[in-house]
């Protein structure tokens, strides 16, 4: 291959590799051209080679792999097949066959146009590349050590910041990691100047080591590439145990062990299909904790063009194979693709696989005992599942390709306006927010220290990852000050996170992570230093040098085994240094400035002191300026209590009329500040408006589609906190989030069961008319309690249960605008007897005193060791969180207040419209959708718990969080950056107000009947029904975007599993004395609450089958009174 075309291939790509077949042919020539020169090698050395060589390249001599195959007849001119590689003088190997190997290994590895049917020898170049992979000699136990030469010349930061952004530090920054080409010399191993012995005293492996090996390699390796069969190698394992003729007496040392696992290897890759491949990406895992990065991606490269020659990236190819032979085939095949992403990416190389290739869905979640012919679910469903690691693992790979794809690409930039690019960028950002909420939980427990089940691994990916999306790219070659910002928080959440790993000892000393945290690093480095105008406070505020700091710990361990890192901390070391430097002369110039001051004062009060008559005389004749000067100043000051706001008027943007002085708009909005604007903009005003509350300025966001496009387009703007989320969010996401939904199976069982007992029991079989909103309070309640605390209350009317309901539902009231004035009218906090302060002491007590006898339950629990699966005793016992009670407590209640109040609005006011006469003819088409999907019942009751396959009920869920928006006007956000809105600038720190409800009845989305209720619009056709296909959920009651309801998951669930028991068990009907008020607005009894309170209401509850006085008249199926009973 000529450098001209190497260059193409390896640099851009617009250039798409295409070998007629004469080039295939002259690979095939080199090949047996390379296998001669190995046996003239071999002629020439003889056998004098040191016991060196004889450890590093191991002997292939003798294979006889005992699965019943026999030994295949070794060819004297075949270099694959020569015996005792102490013959074949590796280390030694000319400077031609060196390169000659690197380019075959390029050629044959990433071009996929090749064919299946090459005739290219995969296996060949496979061994040969192995032999070449010796293990490493460096020592894990980090000691000091300084390494000598050097890869970079000793850096010289030019004087200026601004320059350090135009030096050749920052020349591969343009790429998804910084690999150069010099730090890629660094990864390879120094060959020991003294011959290697082993020492003279054998060390014997005995079983409990084996055993142990295996956990190990199960809890690690498994849980990242699960590659082996676990059932299968245990039972291999057996079968060898049981053969006297095994020992492992003649194997010891890392050396050794590496000598006998190729033996077997190669063995292997003479099998062919997936027996070689497995044996191939089991190399690779090795790999990773090994100096030679490049070849790495070698062997990635041969593992995914046999993949691909076998078809395992297609679909077809798994049609007709049993349950577990196609799992084990798509388990190794999307390890393949993992490790495809990871070290081409770390690499700056092509991929070998193309993303537009892929039509098989990824593996199942379920554990290797789960998976025969069929799948079968686990009984027990709270035991977390080892596949969901790896799965959620491909889903970051997944994010990782894209983000190469499309913001490092010049192709795809090259076509995109700034709109069209933006997007790209937040619609990433948004699947990375979306995995790290949904992380595996709880992560499954092992004795090792595994990086990928600790908490601090996903951090330190999720930010990488946005720093990766935020450096100059393609996408972005010059980056705005927001974009700089995030950057530069990324970058330093990485490395905090990454240093967090290396001192609990859960971080991988490995290659790839060397390259992450020189990336974060120069991430961090050129996000600091591209903002030379405030440096200094950057600098000072976010801690930049102290992150610097724990870079140069880092690289220093590193550098142990890899000598390139010590180049690199001694570069950080010097551009840390500059910056301490620049920091003590701001200093220093800071108390000059001080010392100058103090020295005026003092000259000033010396002067004063030799006062005379005649300076008392002008002072007096001041006092009419003096007291002008008073009223000026007090003028000014009422003036801006009574019309000053925390932002300036915003040009560009209509203001709401009828402000007037000290409150604003307060007074015109009254109680239903969402309907009092929703109307507004109904009268053929703009959807989005400024008002003001008080002192503070508000813009408002009314329609769907403004809406939609400030939370998606502008979600960086408007995160009103730190854009990467803190542990409190992070923790509710990951339990809150889908993954998480199987372990909560039989709470949704139980709680829902419980809502159907109760109603049987309290309406007497629907003789008496009853109201539901308590039995779904304690529904929703119970649920968030199991969740936070693991604890449940099995009576409606518990004491406890209403405390919490009662005491959570008055501060819902206090915390919304229209309740909470002086929040916005300063002046108003300090009137005497402030009613509204003393009650906000008062519930705060109240409430302190509930969450602390929960969380004091959950301590006793765990001493005594009766502990239930929950967030707070997960918290507790977690030594790496180091939470004070209150921070747990914190974290708590942000769960249980956010669906105590918001489950039981939506569902309470669903059962009222669904009881109506309209209603009727709802609930008959959603039992017939039941029954169509489940013909006995009695699946529904077991099923619906744990999927939501039924189109009518799925129709009614969505309907019920469009038109009841329990939470009418969304929490307030704040911009963090300026936000451009059709021309007009909304400056940082200007309150956000969402009116998801006027975007919920948004006629120009929904349609002219979005002010009613009905489940049918969500439908494709009724007969039978099929839902639309719609992304996400369809309305704004969720919210959208970075700031999205991360319980949204849960909550759909317990609303589906309630209907479908409800609706299958009774038909609902209103009382005529009690009738539920069905109206979008007028159904809250209280419009000044921030989540809605429906009015009370009664329904009679209909048995759907027919009386049987087999069970005693209650008029329920023999299945349900089983229950009941």
């Amino acid at each position: 291959m000529s450098p001209t075309k190497e260059k193409i291939f390896l640099d851009d790509d617009r250039v798409i590799a295409s070998y007629p077949v004469t080039y295939v042919r002259s690979l095939e020539a080199k090949v047996k051209s390379l296998e001669k020169e190995f046996n003239s090698l071999r002629s020439a050395t003889g056998r004098e080679l040191d016991s060196r060589a004889e450890l590093i390249n191991p002997d292939t001599s003798d294979i006889n792999i005992a699965l019943g195959r026999q030994e295949t007849e070794a060819n004297s001119t075949n270099l694959l097949y020569e015996p005792s590689p102490t013959q074949l003088p590796l280390l030694q190997s000319s400077p031609s066959f060196v390169e000659e190997l690197k380019i075959l290994s390029f050629e044959a590895t990433a071009d996929r146009h090749l064919g299946s049917s090459s005739g290219l020898s995969f296996a060949k170049l496979t061994q040969t590349v192995l032999r070449r992979l010796n293990p490493d000699k460096a020592d894990f136990s980090f000691a000091h050590f300084e390494p000598e030469g050097g890869i970079w010349p000793q850096l010289n930061l030019p004087s200026s910041t601004s320059d350090l952004l135009d030096s050749t530090l920052f020349s591969g920054f343009r790429d998804p990691f910084m690999c150069y080409p010099s730090m890629l010399d660094g990864f390879s191993p120094t060959a020991p100047t003294e011959p290697i012995s082993l020492p003279e005293q054998q060390v014997s492996l005995e079983g409990s080591h084996v055993d142990q090996l295996i956990r190990f390699y199960f809890a690690h390796s498994h849980t990242l590439y699960p590659i082996v069969h676990r059932q299968e190698f245990n039972n291999i394992l057996e079968h060898v145990r049981a053969d006297p003729q095994f020992t492992l007496s003649d194997e010891h040392e890392s050396m050794m062990y590496y000598k006998k696992a190729l033996e077997h290897f190669e063995g292997a890759l003479d099998y062919g299909y997936m027996a070689a491949l497995e044996v191939l990406l089991l190399q690779v895992s090795y790999s990773f904790f090994n100096q030679l990065g490049p070849n790495t991606w070698t062997l990635v490269g041969l593992g995914a063009r046999m993949a691909i020659g076998l078809g395992m990236h297609a679909s077809s190819t798994y049609e007709g194979l049993p349950a577990d032979v196609s799992e084990k085939r798509k388990r190794l095949f999307f390890s393949v693709y993992m490790m495809d992403r990871v070290v081409s990416i770390a690499l700056g190389r092509p991929f070998a696989i193309n993303e537009d290739d892929i039509d098989v869905t990824p593996f199942a979640v379920e554990d290797d005992s789960d998976v025969g012919a069929q799948i079968d679910l686990p009984e027990n469903s709270f035991k977390p599942s080892i596949l969901t690691v790896p799965l959620h693992i491909l889903e970051l790979r997944q994010i990782a390709s894209n983000i190469t794809t499309s913001v490092y690409s010049h192709r795809m930039s090259a076509s995109l306006n700034a709109e069209q690019r933006e997007e790209v960028s937040n619609s990433l950002h948004q699947r990375l927010l979306n995995w790290r909420r949904n992380m595996p939980f709880p992560l499954p427990n092992t004795d090792a220290a595994v990086p990928h089940l600790n908490s601090s691994w996903y951090d330190f990916n999720y930010y990488l990852h946005v720093a990766m999306l935020y450096r100059p790219s393609p996408l972005f070659p010059t980056l705005p000050e927001p974009r700089v910002k995030v950057l530069a928080e990324a970058a330093s959440m990485s490395i905090r996170q990454v240093s967090n790993m290396h001192r609990q000892r859960c971080l991988a000393y490995n290659w790839l992570n060397l390259l992450s945290i020189f990336t974060a690093t120069l991430s961090l480095i050129y996000a600091t230093t591209a903002q030379p105008d405030n440096l200094i406070s950057v600098l000072r505020d976010k801690g930049a040098v102290a992150d610097l700091d724990l870079t140069i710990e880092l690289f220093d361990k590193l550098s142990v085994k890899f000598p390139v890192a010590g180049k690199i901390c001694r570069m950080v070391e010097q551009i840390s240094t500059r910056y301490k430097e620049m920091m003590e002369v701001n200093e220093a110039d800071r108390r000059k400035g001080q010392l100058m001051m103090s020295t005026l004062l003092n000259l000033t009060r010396s002067f004063q002191s030799l006062g005379h008559k005649g300076v008392i005389e002008e002072a007096f004749s001041l006092v009419p300026v003096l007291a002008t000067t008073l009223a000026l100043l007090a003028c000014y000051v009422a003036y801006n209590v009574a019309f000053g706001t925390d932002i300036p008027h915003i040009k560009g943007l209509p203001q709401m009329p009828g402000a007037v002085p000290i409150f604003g708009h307060l007074l015109r909005l009254g109680e239903d500040h969402a309907s009092t604007c929703e109307n507004w903009w109904r009268k053929g005003n703009p959807s989005t408006f400024q008002i003001k509350l008080g002192n503070t300025r508000a813009v408002v966001f009314n329609s769907y589609e403004d809406i939609r496009r400030l939370l998606i387009g502008y979600q960086n703007a408007v995160i009103d906190r730190p854009k990467l989320y803190t542990f409190h969010g992070l923790i509710s996401s990951t339990a809150l989030g889908r993954p998480a939904l199987r372990s909560y199976y039989p709470m949704f069982d139980l709680e829902s069961y419980c809502i159907l007992r109760d109603l049987h029991k309290d309406s007497r079989n629907g003789e008496v008319e009853i109201s539901v909103r308590p039995y779904i309070q304690r529904y929703a309640l119970n649920t968030t309690l199991t969740l936070c605390y693991g604890i449940r209350m099995d009576a409606v009317y518990d004491d406890l249960l209403r405390e919490i309901l009662h005491v959570g539902s008055a501060i819902s009231l206090l915390r919304s605008a229209s309740e909470n004035t002086q929040d916005y009218v300063p002046i108003m906090r300090y009137f005497p007897n402030n009613e509204k302060s003393r009650r906000s002491k008062d519930l705060r007590e109240r409430r302190d005193a509930y969450l602390n006898l929960l969380l004091d339950k959950v301590r006793e629990q765990i001493k005594r060791g009766t502990d239930k699966p929950c967030i707070s005793a997960a918290i507790l016992k977690n030594e790496e969180t180091k939470l004070s009670g209150v921070e747990v407590s914190s974290i708590c209640l942000s769960l249980v207040s956010g669906g105590f109040e918001t489950i039981p609005g939506t569902l309470t006011s669903t059962i009222g419209s669904l009881a109506t006469k309209e209603g009727q003819a709802w609930q008959d088409r959603a039992y017939e959708d039941i029954k169509r999907y489940y013909p006995d019942v009695r699946e529904a009751w077991a099923s619906c718990y744990a999927e939501e396959k039924i189109p009518y009920i799925n129709a009614i869920i969505r309907e019920a969080g469009r038109y009841y928006t329990v939470s009418s006007m969304s929490l307030p956000r704040k911009t963090v950056t300026e936000v451009n809105w059709n021309g007009a600038i909304i400056p940082p720190k200007t309150m956000i107000l969402v009116n998801a409800q006027a975007g919920n009845h948004d006629v120009r989305h929904f349609g002219d009947d979005a002010g009613h209720f009905d489940p049918e619009r969500w439908l494709e056709s009724l007969n039978p029904p099929t839902e639309k296909e719609i992304s996400g959920v369809g309305h704004l009651s969720f919210g959208l975007g970075s700031r999205g309801c991360s319980g949204q998951y849960i909550a759909q669930r317990l609303l589906y599993a309630a209907l479908v028991r409800l609706l299958s068990s009774y038909k609902i009907v209103a009382s005529e004395e009690e009738p539920p008020n069905t109206d979008y607005v007028e159904y809250n009894q209280f419009k000044t609450a921030l989540v809605a309170i429906p009015k009370d209401f009664k329904v009679k509850l209909i048995p759907r089958d027919t009386p049987s006085k087999d069970y005693r008249g209650f008029g329920l199926t023999p299945w349900i009174l089983q229950v009941f009973l």
